[in-house]
C-alpha cells in the first residue's frame, strides 16, 4: 500500500522592499578660489573674470609704460614730449564728436541682449554705425580746420611745426577711420565677452610697443609716433569688430536697418552721456593745454611725468570696473535694485582695495621712484604734481563702479550735471592757480574738485537713484580700505625718508612691504569691523516690497 502524500504548504514571505538608494555624494567642496568668483556660468563668475582679464590689460600697459616711457622723453626731449602730449590731448577732444554714443550702444545691446531680442541688437549697431560714421567726418572735417593753427597756439619751434600739424591730422584720421568699427565692439561689450577684447588689446600693445621703439630709434620723432598710432588703432576695432560677427552669427551689416527711431534713442542717452564725456575730457586732457598756453611745453612734460603714475593707478580702477557698465543693463532689465545697491558697495570698495597699497606707495616712496625711473631732474615740481594727484586719485577709484553702474542702469542725466560741475571747477581752479603755483597749482585744480564731487555727490546720487542711502553705501565702500591706505602710509614713513636715491631692488622690496601692510591691516579691520562695514550686509532698496 502506497503511502500518503502529504500536501506541501507554501508560505508567501512578505515582498522585499527595494534597497534604500544610496545617499547622494556631497557636492565637490569649493576652494577658495572658486568661491570667490561664483558659482560656474554666474554674473558674479563673470563680472570677476572680466574684471581679472581687463586689470591684466592694465598690468600690460603699466609695464610697457615703464620701459618704453624713459625712452620716448629721451628720443623726444622735453619740449619734444611736451608737444607729443599736446598732439593726444587735442585729438582726445575731437573724439568727443562721437556724441556720446559709445556708451549708448553698449547699454542697448546689453539690454536687449539680455532680454533675448536679437533683432533689436542689429537695429541699434546698425544705428550706431550710420552715427559714428557722421561723427567721423565731424572729427576729419575739425582736425583739417585745427590742425595747422597748432603750432602757433601752443608756441612749437619752428621746427617741429609742420610735423605737429601733420601729427594731428594722422591721429585725427584714425580716430576717423575707427570710430564707426565701435558699433561691433560694442556688441562684444554687451555680451560681457572680455576675453576676446582683452586678447585684441594685448597683441596690439606688443605690437605698437616695438613699433615705438623702432621709430624713435629710426629718428623719426613724433610723426613716426603718429603713424604707429594709425596703425595700432585700426589694428585693434578690425579685431574687435571680426570678434563681434564671431560671437554674434546672426549679426549683419545692413545701414537700412538704422532706423529714425533707434538713432534718436542713441542719441537722446548719448546727449547725457555727452555731458559726461565733455566733462572727464576738460578734467583729464585740459591740463597739458593749460600749461603748454601759460606756462611752456617744457612744463607739460614736467607735468606729464609727474601724473603717470597716479594716472595709472587710476587707469587701473577704470579697467577693471569698465566690466560693471553691461552687467549692471542686465541687472537693470530684471529690475534687481538690491543688486545694483551691492554692486555698487561691492564695486567701489574692491577698487580700493586694489588702489589703496598703490596709493600709499606713491605718496611716501613715489619720489625716489620717479627719481630712479625718469632720472633726478623730475624730482621738486614733477613729484609734487605726484603727490597732488595721487590725493586725487581717491575720488576716481572710489567713485568708478558708480559711473559705470549708473551707465550700465541708465541713469546718465545727472551724472552728466555734476561732471560738468567738476570739470567747471577744475578749470577754472587751474587757470587761476597755474600762474603763482606753476604744476602744482594746476594739480591741485584736479584734485579738489574730484575728492569733493567723487567721494560725496556721486555716491549720494547714486545710493539714491537705487533707493539706498548715502551713509549705508559709504560706510561699506570707504571705511575699511581708506583706513588700511592711510595706515600703510604710516607705516612706510616710519621706514622711508622720500628724498633718498633708492635702488630697484629697495623700491621692489618696499612695494611687497605697502601690499603685505595693506592686506594685513585690512583684514584686522574686517576682522573687528561691524557688519555695518561689509557690503553683503547693504539694506534693501526703500522701495523693494513696491517692486
Amino acid at each position: 500500500m502506497d503511502a500518503p502524500v502529504r500536501s506541501k504548504r507554501y508560505v508567501l514571505a512578505p515582498p522585499t522592499a527595494p534597497p534604500a538608494p544610496p545617499p547622494p555624494a556631497p557636492p565637490p567642496r569649493a576652494g577658495r578660489w572658486a568661491s570667490a568668483l561664483g558659482p560656474a556660468g554666474s554674473d558674479r563668475r563673470r563680472v570677476v573674470v572680466n574684471g581679472l582679464w581687463t586689470s591684466g590689460v592694465f598690468l600690460a600697459n603699466a609695464l610697457v609704460m615703464f620701459f618704453v616711457s624713459p625712452f620716448v622723453v629721451r628720443s623726444l626731449g622735453k619740449a619734444g614730449y611736451g608737444v607729443w602730449d599736446v598732439v593726444m590731448s587735442l585729438t582726445g577732444y575731437l573724439g568727443f564728436a562721437d556724441l556720446g554714443v559709445r556708451p549708448a550702444i553698449v547699454y542697448f545691446v546689453a539690454r536687449h541682449d539680455a532680454l533675448g531680442q536679437r533683432d533689436e541688437v542689429n537695429r541699434y549697431v546698425n544705428a550706431a554705425l550710420v552715427t559714428f560714421g557722421a561723427c567721423g567726418a565731424i572729427v576729419l572735417a575739425a582736425a583739417i580746420v585745427v590742425a595747422p593753427h597748432v603750432p602757433g597756439w601752443f608756441d612749437v619751434a619752428a621746427a617741429q611745426a609742420g610735423d605737429t600739424s601733420l601729427a594731428v591730422l594722422l591721429t585725427s584720421a584714425s580716430l576717423a577711420l575707427t570710430l564707426p568699427l565701435n558699433a561691433f565692439s560694442a556688441v562684444v561689450v554687451g555680451k560681457q565677452r572680455f576675453p576676446l577684447l582683452c586678447s585684441a588689446d594685448l597683441l596690439v600693445l606688443a605690437g605698437k610697443a616695438v613699433a615705438t621703439v623702432l621709430v624713435l630709434r629710426g629718428g623719426h620723432g613724433i610723426l613716426g609716433l603718429a603713424w604707429v598710432t594709425v596703425g595700432a588703432d585700426v589694428l585693434e576695432m578690425t579685431a574687435k569688430a571680426a570678434s563681434a560677427f564671431a560671437i554674434e552669427p546672426g549679426l549683419r551689416f545692413s545701414p537700412r536697418l538704422a532706423t529714425r527711431d533707434r538713432c534718436v534713442a542713441l542719441l537722446r542717452y548719448g546727449g547725457a552721456a555727452l555731458l559726461v564725456s565733455f566733462a572727464q575730457l576738460v578734467i583729464w586732457r585740459t591740463d597739458a593745454l593749460v600749461i603748454a598756453a601759460m606756462l611752456g611745453t617744457e612744463a607739460v612734460a614736467v607735468f606729464s611725468i609727474g601724473s603717470k603714475l597716479p594716472f595709472y593707478a587710476r587707469a587701473l580702477t577704470t579697467a577693471a570696473s569698465r566690466v560693471l557698465a553691461p552687467a549692471a543693463s542686465r541687472l537693470e532689465a530684471r529690475g534687481d535694485r538690491a543688486g545694483l545697491l551691492r554692486m555698487l558697495a561691492s564695486g567701489s570698495r574692491s577698487m580700493l582695495l586694489v588702489g589703496g597699497a598703490i596709493l600709499a606707495y606713491l605718496l611716501v616712496v613715489g619720489e625716489p621712484f620717479l627719481a630712479r625711473w625718469q632720472g633726478d631732474d623730475f624730482r621738486g615740481d614733477a613729484v609734487a604734481v605726484l603727490v597732488a594727484l595721487t590725493v586725487g586719485a581717491v575720488g576716481p577709484i572710489a567713485a568708478y563702479p558708480f559711473e559705470a553702474v549708473l551707465y550700465g542702469a541708465s541713469r546718465v542725466r545727472a551724472l552728466g550735471v555734476l561732471s560738468v560741475v567738476e570739470a567747471v571747477a577744475n578749470l577754472v581752479a587751474s587757470l587761476l592757480l597755474a600762474r603763482p603755483l606753476g604744476v602744482l597749482g594746476v594739480a591741485l585744480g584736479t584734485t579738489v574738485p574730484s575728492l569733493v564731487v567723487r567721494l560725496v555727490a556721486l555716491p549720494a546720487f547714486a545710493a539714491r537713484s537705487f533707493g539706498g542711502r548715502f551713509g549705508a553705501l559709504a560706510l561699506r565702500a570707504f571705511v575699511t580700505p581708506l583706513a588700511a591706505t592711510a595706515a600703510t602710509a604710516l607705516v612706510l614713513l616710519v621706514l622711508v625718508d622720500p628724498a633718498a636715491s633708492l635702488g630697484w631692488p629697495a623700491l621692489l622690496g618696499l612695494a611687497v612691504l605697502a601690499q603685505a601692510v595693506f592686506v594685513a591691516v585690512h583684514a584686522l579691520l574686517v576682522r573687528v569691523a561691524p557688519s555695518a562695514l561689509r557690503p553683503d550686509t547693504m539694506p534693501p532698496p526703500k522701495d523693494a516690497g513696491a517692486a
